[in-house]
């Protein structure tokens, strides 16, 4: 896929796909800026279904035989195997990332905030499921301009939160916004927001 300006070296987000997801419209969107695009090996099949090239295959090392031979039309990709993935794909994809000075990660899959709370972050994170794309706010502070009735939600209540919308669900803390302007989220720790993915 072609891209509409230069890119430097590790510039872009890195993709970690580490699930496949239901919208592959969105999916596309992303690789239109042609990441480095990390998969595990439950994800091969599908990316491999949907013609999405791998840089990086993340796997244990039982995996790996199997995992170059349904890569070898791709050639070169970089395997990084692993006796034991227990801390997992995402974890061991963002430590790489960061030893390779990647600035930003986008990852796609089941969304995880607990998994992304207990590992060391130097570099951006934003995550897509099936439902939301969700961006990590490391420094406590997020302004967006948003249209009229748009929808954000956020895993807790913030500090605060300014600018013309109304809560949809007080829970989840769910917010519609009523009027085109800038939405604020203020809070004293680093927090997730999510915005709907459309189809």
């Amino acid at each position: 896929m072609s891209s509409h300006h230069i890119v430097k070296d590790d510039q872009e987000p890195a993709l970690i796909i580490d699930a496949p997801i239901s919208k592959l419209e969105h999916l596309k969107q992303l690789l239109e800026w042609s990441p480095t695009v990390i998969s595990s090996f439950q994800a091969l099949e599908w990316l491999l279904a949907e013609q999405v090239n791998i840089d990086i295959l993340i796997c244990n090392d039982t995996d790996l035989t199997a995992a170059m031979t349904k890569l070898q039309h791709q050639l070169p990709v970089k395997f990084l195997t692993f006796h034991s993935l227990e801390k997992g794909i995402i974890t061991e994809a963002i430590s790489f990332l960061t030893y390779a000075k990647y600035g930003a990660a986008h990852i796609i899959g089941n969304f995880q905030a607990e998994l992304i709370a207990k590992t060391p972050l130097n570099i951006d994170i934003k995550w897509s499921d099936n439902l939301f794309q969700w961006a990590l706010v490391k420094q406590g502070v997020y302004k967006k301009w948003y249209n009229q009735n748009q929808k954000v939600t956020l895993l807790e209540q913030p500090s605060s939160i300014t600018g013309s919308y109304a809560f949809i669900h007080q829970g989840q803390c769910s917010i519609e916004t009523q009027s085109a302007g800038m939405i604020e989220i203020r809070d004293s720790k680093p927090f997730w927001v999510g915005e709907p993915i459309m189809d």
